[in-house]
């Protein structure tokens, strides 16, 4: 889930001008204003972080530091996001009966706090500040974003129990709207480049 959240950073990081001006930034289900899970695990994770793991090096050892609420919400605070970029928020929730078997946990834990969450991010939690909210899914988190079904069909069977989405038909959704929203942005600008007598008459 740290996506979003490292996008976020760029963004307003040192090397923001990567992303050229005019590009959409969409938050999938993403972590954007940190999440309870995070808030719970920091101080279990720092305890391990420095285990060596050949696939998985330790890094600086803030990744989870990095997803909490405080430290999310603090850098947006902090941090305004470009105001000329397009922001898309999708967010996901869905039922205990939808929870793939690995995130059940996760999910209750997190329904303590809002029902209405993924098995990882709340509903409310994957929303970028000032964005065009596309919809909400009604998906676990991985079912949305890890196509475990088809890519890893051993992890689908014990672990994403709940993995099959459309998740070709979801991404071919969002890109329609977000070219009709650059059409519609385009042909705004056209108009209001007219004088005002030649805008009047369109």
């Amino acid at each position: 889930p740290k996506g979003t959240s490292d996008l976020i950073e760029l963004i307003a990081g040192p090397d923001w001008a990567v992303i050229p001006a005019g590009s959409s930034v969409l938050s999938l289900a993403g972590v954007v204003a940190g999440t309870p899970i995070a808030d719970g695990g920091e101080r279990l994770y720092r305890r391990f972080w420095r285990i060596p793991f050949k696939a998985c090096p330790p890094g600086d050892g803030g990744g989870v530091e990095s997803l909490t609420r405080k430290h999310r919400l603090n850098y947006l605070a902090a941090h305004p996001l470009r105001s000329d970029l397009h922001y898309f928020s999708i967010a996901a929730f869905t039922d205990p009966a939808n929870i793939s078997s690995f995130l059940k946990s996760a999910n209750a834990g997190l329904s303590k706090v809002d029902p209405r969450n993924d098995g990882n991010v709340i509903f409310h939690d994957a929303i970028l500040p000032n964005s065009t909210l596309l919809g909400y899914v009604n998906s676990d988190h991985w079912a949305l974003i890890l196509p475990f079904s088809q890519k890893a069909p051993f992890k689908s069977k014990f672990f994403a129990t709940r993995n099959e989405f459309p998740r070709v038909v979801l991404l071919e959704s969002i890109a329609r709207f977000v070219d009709e929203h650059y059409r519609e942005g385009a042909a705004a600008k056209s108009v209001s480049q007219l004088p005002n007598n030649q805008g009047a008459k369109l």
